[in-house]
C-alpha cells in the first residue's frame, strides 16, 4: 500500500488539492455491521429446521454472487498492497493527469486505480465478459484516506452491467448491484463484511438479493434471518462453501453462532450451550 499512500500524498494530504475539493463521505454502513455482532435468535428444534430447509438456498445466492465476490475483494487487494506488488503497480504509472480527472492513475490488467486530487480512490475493475470485449462491464468501489497511513474501513460502490461465466455449470452471469465492504484492518485483512444487494442475473433469469455475509478465520458467516425480526449466524469453512453441492456438505462443520453463543454441528445435530438438538 506504500505506493498508494504515497500517491495520496502527493495530492491531497500535502495540501495540494484543489480548492474546494472535497472527499466523499461513505455510506452509513452500519445495519450491514450489526447483523454481524450479536445475534439475537436462539438455537432451537423449530428454528433448526428453519436453518435445514433454507441452506440450500443460500448455497444457491453463494453461487449466484460468488464471481462478483471474487472481483471486488480482488480489488480491495489494491489498498492492502496484494495486487501492487503483483502487478507491479506504482504511483510512476500515473504521473500525467488521466482523462477522468484523476491526479495520478495507474493500469494493469483490467485494474484501474485512480488518485482522487482530493484524497480518495476509485477502484476500477473490469469484468470477464461472456466474450464480447466490448460489453463486459466493469464494478467501481470508493476508498476515502483518512491519513497518510490508512484508509476509512468502508469501500462502496456498484457492479454495473458485469458479466461473467460461472465456472462450475458455465452460466452467463450479470450483476447490477450496489455493494459495500468494511474492512476493519487494511493492513491485515483477515476480516471483512460484504453486501450485494440488486440484481443478479443468471441465464436470462434475475433474481434480486440483498447478500450480507462476514468473512473472518477461514470461515464465510451468513445471517439466517427468523420470525418476528430475530436471527442466527451461520458459520461455514470457507473452502467447503467453494465446493459443497449437497445439504450434506454444508451441514457437516456448520456452526450456528446464537444469543446464547456457538453451536458445532454435524450431520446429526448441533451441540452447544443449550444441550444438543437433532435435525
Amino acid at each position: 500500500m506504500r505506493w498508494l499512500m504515497a500517491a495520496l500524498g502527493a495530492t491531497a494530504l500535502t495540501g495540494c488539492a484543489p480548492e474546494g475539493t472535497k472527499a466523499p463521505t461513505p455510506p452509513d454502513t452500519q445495519a450491514l455491521r450489526d447483523t454481524f455482532t450479536a445475534p439475537s435468535g436462539r438455537l432451537t428444534a423449530q428454528s433448526a429446521q428453519a436453518v435445514v430447509s433454507t441452506l440450500e438456498a443460500r448455497l444457491q445466492e453463494v453461487a449466484d454472487v460468488a464471481s462478483l465476490l471474487t472481483l471486488g475483494t480482488g480489488a480491495v487487494g489494491a489498498l492492502t498492497g496484494t495486487v501492487a506488488v503483483e502487478h507491479g503497480l506504482s504511483a510512476a504509472d500515473g504521473e500525467a493527469a488521466s482523462s477522468a480527472g484523476w491526479a495520478l492513475e495507474s493500469r494493469h490488467d483490467g485494474l484501474t486505480v485512480g488518485v482522487e486530487a482530493g484524497g480518495w480512490v476509485v477502484l476500477e475493475r473490469r469484468c470477464p465478459g461472456w466474450g464480447d470485449p466490448d460489453e463486459r462491464g466493469q464494478i467501481a468501489l470508493t476508498a476515502v484516506a483518512t491519513s497518510a497511513s490508512g484508509f476509512a474501513d468502508t469501500l462502496w460502490g456498484a457492479a454495473r452491467g458485469c458479466r461473467a461465466i460461472r465456472g462450475a455449470d458455465g452460466a452467463r452471469l450479470r450483476y447490477d448491484a450496489d455493494i459495500r465492504l468494511v474492512v476493519p484492518d487494511f493492513e491485515r485483512p483477515s476480516e471483512l463484511m460484504l453486501q450485494i444487494a440488486g440484481a443478479v442475473t443468471v441465464d436470462g433469469a434475475t433474481r434480486e438479493y440483498d447478500f450480507r455475509a462476514r468473512f473472518a478465520e477461514g470461515r464465510a458467516f451468513l445471517s439466517q434471518r427468523l420470525d418476528e425480526g430475530q436471527s442466527l449466524l451461520l458459520g461455514l469453512d470457507f473452502e467447503k462453501l467453494g465446493q459443497a453441492q449437497t445439504l450434506e456438505d454444508l451441514l457437516d462443520g456448520l456452526e450456528v453462532v446464537d444469543a446464547q453463543g456457538t453451536w458445532t454441528c454435524d450431520l446429526q445435530g448441533c451441540t452447544g450451550p443449550g444441550g444438543e438438538i437433532a435435525w
